[in-house]
């Protein structure tokens, strides 16, 4: 009887399922620190904080403006950023006005989207490198949704 029972004992670490169990668990591990660090590096340089701050902003900016008004925003900090993370100026900024929503972007992959609640387009919406004043600003108009206005 007990050979019998060493032998089963011996067979089971022969086939080497402790050693599977705990590579199941190493790759588990591996896979959450991966998704953690990917989720600090998002906040490396205060790149998601700035992102979520300007797209918050803009959207709330969008609803409360009319129809007709020209806006501008200083987006130094966040143009900064960007162009240090290697971000083209142009892409920096969208408002997708079918969505009814902006798009910031100030990482290479990936950006962050708010939506607003006004029903209007933005249109011509620019970044004005501030070289004598040292401050870049954002400058769009707010129109009609479908155009007029």
């Amino acid at each position: 009887m007990v050979n019998s029972l060493v032998y089963k004992m011996n067979k089971k670490g022969e086939e080497g399922g402790l050693v599977w169990e705990n590579v199941t668990y190493l790759i588990l591990l591996v896979m959450f620190l991966a998704g953690m660090l990917y989720f600090v590096m998002g906040y490396v340089d205060g790149v998601a904080v700035w992102e979520k701050y300007y797209a918050a902003e803009l959207a709330r900016v969008i609803d409360i403006a009319e129809p007709g008004d020209e806006i501008q925003i200083d987006v130094h900090t966040g143009t900064r950023i960007a162009l240090k993370n290697g971000v083209a100026f142009s892409d920096i900024f969208y408002f997708d006005n079918a969505d009814n929503s902006v798009h910031i972007r100030l990482r290479p992959r990936g950006s962050t989207v708010y939506h607003y609640f006004s029903d209007v387009d933005v249109v011509e919406w620019e970044i004005e490198q501030g070289i004598e004043t040292g401050v870049n600003v954002l400058k769009f108009k707010i129109k009609d949704a479908g155009g007029g206005g």
